[in-house]
Protein backbone atom coordinates (compact mmCIF):
# COMPACT_ATOMS: atom_id res chain seq x y z
CA UNK A 1 0.00 0.00 0.00
CA UNK A 2 1.37 3.43 -0.97
CA UNK A 3 1.92 5.95 1.80
CA UNK A 4 1.17 9.26 0.07
CA UNK A 5 3.05 11.20 2.75
CA UNK A 6 6.39 9.53 2.03
CA UNK A 7 8.16 10.00 -1.34
CA UNK A 8 8.45 6.79 -3.34
CA UNK A 9 9.40 5.31 -6.67
CA UNK A 10 7.97 2.26 -8.43
CA UNK A 11 10.13 0.23 -10.81
CA UNK A 12 8.61 -2.59 -12.86
CA UNK A 13 5.65 -2.65 -10.46
CA UNK A 14 7.82 -2.81 -7.29
CA UNK A 15 7.25 0.10 -4.91
CA UNK A 16 10.24 0.96 -2.73
CA UNK A 17 7.79 1.39 0.16
CA UNK A 18 7.08 -2.35 0.16
CA UNK A 19 10.68 -2.82 1.36
CA UNK A 20 10.23 -0.29 4.16
CA UNK A 21 11.99 2.51 2.31
CA UNK A 22 11.23 6.07 1.23
CA UNK A 23 13.06 8.54 -0.98
CA UNK A 24 15.16 11.21 0.73
CA UNK A 25 17.05 12.53 -2.32
CA UNK A 26 16.64 12.39 -6.09
CA UNK A 27 17.55 14.15 -9.33
CA UNK A 28 14.20 13.23 -10.93
CA UNK A 29 13.66 16.80 -12.20
CA UNK A 30 16.81 16.72 -14.34
CA UNK A 31 16.28 16.64 -18.10
CA UNK A 32 18.14 14.91 -20.90
CA UNK A 33 20.76 16.55 -23.11
CA UNK A 34 20.29 17.04 -26.81
CA UNK A 35 22.77 15.01 -28.85
CA UNK A 36 25.35 16.90 -30.93
CA UNK A 37 28.46 15.85 -32.80
CA UNK A 38 31.24 18.40 -32.29
CA UNK A 39 34.03 18.95 -34.79
CA UNK A 40 37.07 21.13 -34.09
CA UNK A 41 38.51 22.92 -37.10
CA UNK A 42 42.03 24.29 -36.89
CA UNK A 43 42.09 28.07 -37.00
CA UNK A 44 38.37 28.40 -36.30
CA UNK A 45 37.06 29.59 -32.96
CA UNK A 46 34.41 27.37 -31.47
CA UNK A 47 33.30 23.87 -32.45
CA UNK A 48 31.25 23.04 -35.52
CA UNK A 49 28.00 21.47 -34.30
CA UNK A 50 25.93 18.80 -36.02
CA UNK A 51 22.52 18.26 -34.47
CA UNK A 52 21.95 14.49 -34.38
CA UNK A 53 18.20 14.98 -34.05
CA UNK A 54 17.81 13.14 -30.76
CA UNK A 55 18.21 13.38 -26.99
CA UNK A 56 20.60 11.23 -24.95
CA UNK A 57 19.67 8.84 -22.17
CA UNK A 58 19.73 10.25 -18.67
CA UNK A 59 20.71 8.72 -15.31
CA UNK A 60 18.03 9.13 -12.64
CA UNK A 61 18.91 8.17 -9.07
CA UNK A 62 16.98 7.82 -5.82
CA UNK A 63 18.60 7.78 -2.40
CA UNK A 64 16.37 5.75 -0.12
CA UNK A 65 16.26 5.50 3.66
CA UNK A 66 15.19 2.27 5.37
CA UNK A 67 14.31 1.96 9.05
CA UNK A 68 14.69 -1.42 10.78
CA UNK A 69 11.69 -1.11 13.07
CA UNK A 70 9.33 -3.86 14.29
CA UNK A 71 6.93 -3.32 11.37
CA UNK A 72 9.52 -4.16 8.70
CA UNK A 73 11.70 -7.11 7.85
CA UNK A 74 15.39 -7.09 8.75
CA UNK A 75 17.84 -4.85 6.93
CA UNK A 76 19.60 -7.86 5.38
CA UNK A 77 16.39 -9.25 3.93
CA UNK A 78 15.32 -5.79 2.81
CA UNK A 79 18.51 -5.18 0.84
CA UNK A 80 18.48 -8.65 -0.69
CA UNK A 81 14.85 -8.46 -1.78
CA UNK A 82 15.16 -4.97 -3.27
CA UNK A 83 18.31 -5.78 -5.24
CA UNK A 84 16.94 -9.09 -6.50
CA UNK A 85 13.55 -7.71 -7.52
CA UNK A 86 14.99 -4.74 -9.41
CA UNK A 87 17.86 -6.66 -11.01
CA UNK A 88 15.62 -9.52 -12.16
CA UNK A 89 14.07 -7.24 -14.79
CA UNK A 90 15.81 -6.99 -18.15
CA UNK A 91 15.36 -4.25 -20.71
CA UNK A 92 13.43 -1.03 -20.22
CA UNK A 93 10.71 -1.03 -17.55
CA UNK A 94 8.30 1.64 -16.31
CA UNK A 95 9.69 3.91 -13.59
CA UNK A 96 7.18 6.08 -11.72
CA UNK A 97 7.69 8.33 -8.71
CA UNK A 98 5.62 10.47 -6.35
CA UNK A 99 7.17 13.69 -7.66
CA UNK A 100 5.36 13.44 -11.02
CA UNK A 101 2.94 10.50 -10.74
CA UNK A 102 1.03 11.25 -13.96
CA UNK A 103 4.15 10.47 -16.00
CA UNK A 104 6.58 7.57 -16.19
CA UNK A 105 10.05 6.95 -17.59
CA UNK A 106 11.33 3.90 -19.45
CA UNK A 107 14.29 2.81 -17.36
CA UNK A 108 16.92 0.12 -17.03
CA UNK A 109 18.20 -0.79 -13.57
CA UNK A 110 21.95 -1.05 -13.93
CA UNK A 111 22.59 -2.65 -10.53
CA UNK A 112 25.67 -2.08 -8.41
CA UNK A 113 23.70 -0.47 -5.58
CA UNK A 114 25.69 0.28 -2.45
CA UNK A 115 23.94 0.04 0.92
CA UNK A 116 25.15 1.89 4.01
CA UNK A 117 24.06 1.03 7.55
CA UNK A 118 24.25 3.41 10.52
CA UNK A 119 22.94 1.69 13.66
CA UNK A 120 19.42 0.63 12.66
CA UNK A 121 19.04 3.02 9.71
CA UNK A 122 20.08 1.95 6.23
CA UNK A 123 20.36 4.07 3.09
CA UNK A 124 20.93 3.12 -0.51
CA UNK A 125 21.14 4.87 -3.86
CA UNK A 126 19.44 3.21 -6.82
CA UNK A 127 20.48 4.35 -10.31
CA UNK A 128 18.46 3.93 -13.48
CA UNK A 129 19.52 4.44 -17.09
CA UNK A 130 16.46 6.16 -18.59
CA UNK A 131 15.25 7.10 -22.03
CA UNK A 132 15.24 10.89 -22.37
CA UNK A 133 11.50 11.54 -22.16
CA UNK A 134 8.81 11.23 -19.53
CA UNK A 135 5.66 9.62 -20.92
CA UNK A 136 2.13 10.58 -19.93
CA UNK A 137 -0.20 7.82 -18.75
CA UNK A 138 -2.91 9.69 -20.68
CA UNK A 139 -0.81 9.13 -23.78
CA UNK A 140 -1.53 5.40 -23.58
CA UNK A 141 -5.19 6.02 -24.44
CA UNK A 142 -6.19 4.87 -27.93
CA UNK A 143 -7.85 7.40 -30.26
CA UNK A 144 -9.95 6.11 -33.16
CA UNK A 145 -10.52 8.15 -36.32
CA UNK A 146 -13.24 7.04 -38.72
CA UNK A 147 -13.31 10.06 -41.06
CA UNK A 148 -10.52 11.79 -42.96
CA UNK A 149 -9.92 15.34 -41.70
CA UNK A 150 -10.33 14.70 -37.99
CA UNK A 151 -7.63 16.05 -35.65
CA UNK A 152 -5.60 15.12 -32.60
CA UNK A 153 -3.99 17.81 -30.44
CA UNK A 154 -0.56 17.60 -28.80
CA UNK A 155 -0.36 20.07 -25.90
CA UNK A 156 3.34 19.33 -25.31
CA UNK A 157 6.09 21.17 -27.14
CA UNK A 158 7.90 17.83 -27.57
CA UNK A 159 6.78 15.86 -30.65
CA UNK A 160 5.50 12.40 -29.73
CA UNK A 161 6.30 9.12 -31.48
CA UNK A 162 2.94 7.38 -31.70
CA UNK A 163 1.82 3.85 -32.40
CA UNK A 164 -0.50 3.95 -35.42
CA UNK A 165 -2.69 1.17 -36.79
CA UNK A 166 -4.10 1.83 -40.25
CA UNK A 167 -7.05 -0.27 -41.46
CA UNK A 168 -7.60 -0.80 -45.18
CA UNK A 169 -6.37 -2.71 -48.21
CA UNK A 170 -4.08 -2.00 -51.11
CA UNK A 171 -1.95 1.15 -51.13
CA UNK A 172 -2.69 3.48 -48.21
CA UNK A 173 -1.52 7.09 -47.97
CA UNK A 174 -1.81 9.21 -44.81
CA UNK A 175 -0.91 12.82 -43.98
CA UNK A 176 -0.66 13.89 -40.33
CA UNK A 177 -0.44 17.62 -39.69
CA UNK A 178 1.91 19.61 -41.92
CA UNK A 179 5.13 17.65 -41.35
CA UNK A 180 4.33 13.92 -41.38
CA UNK A 181 3.17 11.77 -44.29
CA UNK A 182 3.62 8.18 -45.36
CA UNK A 183 2.37 5.54 -47.77
CA UNK A 184 2.16 1.77 -47.39
CA UNK A 185 1.72 -0.71 -50.22
CA UNK A 186 0.21 -4.20 -50.37
CA UNK A 187 -1.80 -3.84 -47.16
CA UNK A 188 -4.25 -6.56 -46.18
CA UNK A 189 -6.77 -5.58 -43.47
CA UNK A 190 -4.41 -3.44 -41.34
CA UNK A 191 -0.80 -2.53 -40.63
CA UNK A 192 1.02 -1.21 -37.53
CA UNK A 193 3.52 1.66 -37.45
CA UNK A 194 5.58 2.05 -34.28
CA UNK A 195 7.37 5.40 -34.52
CA UNK A 196 9.08 5.04 -31.13
CA UNK A 197 10.88 1.85 -32.15
CA UNK A 198 10.90 2.59 -35.91
CA UNK A 199 9.02 -0.55 -36.89
CA UNK A 200 6.33 -1.38 -39.45
CA UNK A 201 4.67 -4.77 -39.10
CA UNK A 202 1.57 -6.93 -39.08
CA UNK A 203 1.52 -9.50 -36.32
CA UNK A 204 5.03 -10.95 -36.19
CA UNK A 205 5.87 -10.10 -39.82
CA UNK A 206 7.94 -7.04 -40.74
CA UNK A 207 6.44 -4.78 -43.42
CA UNK A 208 9.27 -2.27 -43.59
CA UNK A 209 9.71 -2.88 -47.31
CA UNK A 210 6.14 -1.62 -47.89
CA UNK A 211 6.65 1.62 -45.93
CA UNK A 212 7.43 4.83 -47.83
CA UNK A 213 8.26 8.00 -45.88
CA UNK A 214 11.09 10.45 -45.21
CA UNK A 215 10.78 9.69 -41.48
CA UNK A 216 8.45 7.92 -39.10
CA UNK A 217 5.31 9.95 -38.32
CA UNK A 218 5.25 12.26 -35.32
CA UNK A 219 2.56 14.26 -33.54
CA UNK A 220 3.82 17.82 -33.29
CA UNK A 221 2.73 20.57 -30.89
CA UNK A 222 -0.78 21.82 -31.58
CA UNK A 223 -3.39 20.46 -33.97
CA UNK A 224 -2.52 17.47 -36.14
CA UNK A 225 -5.14 16.97 -38.85
CA UNK A 226 -5.26 13.42 -40.23
CA UNK A 227 -6.04 13.07 -43.93
CA UNK A 228 -6.03 9.82 -45.89
CA UNK A 229 -6.86 8.22 -49.23
CA UNK A 230 -10.09 6.36 -49.93
CA UNK A 231 -8.53 2.93 -49.35
CA UNK A 232 -8.21 3.70 -45.63
CA UNK A 233 -11.15 2.58 -43.50
CA UNK A 234 -10.06 3.98 -40.12
CA UNK A 235 -6.97 4.80 -38.07
CA UNK A 236 -6.16 4.08 -34.42
CA UNK A 237 -3.48 6.13 -32.66
CA UNK A 238 -1.84 5.67 -29.27
CA UNK A 239 -0.16 9.10 -29.07
CA UNK A 240 2.48 8.48 -26.37
CA UNK A 241 2.45 12.10 -25.17
CA UNK A 242 5.80 12.99 -23.64
CA UNK A 243 7.93 15.74 -22.14
CA UNK A 244 11.51 16.25 -21.00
Amino acid sequence: MINAYQPYFIFAGNNIQQYGGYVVKTNTYDCAKRSYTKTTIAGRNGDLLLDNGNFENITISYTVSFADDPTHISLLNTSTMAKNDFASNTGYQKLVDSYDPEYYRLALFTGGTTFEVDNRIMSATFEFDCKPFKYSFLGEEKFTFTESGQSIINTSFIPSNPHIRVYGSGTLAVIIGTKSSFAITNVEDYIDIDSENMLVYKGNVSKMSSFQAKEFPKLYHGENKIVWTENVQKIEIVPRWCKL
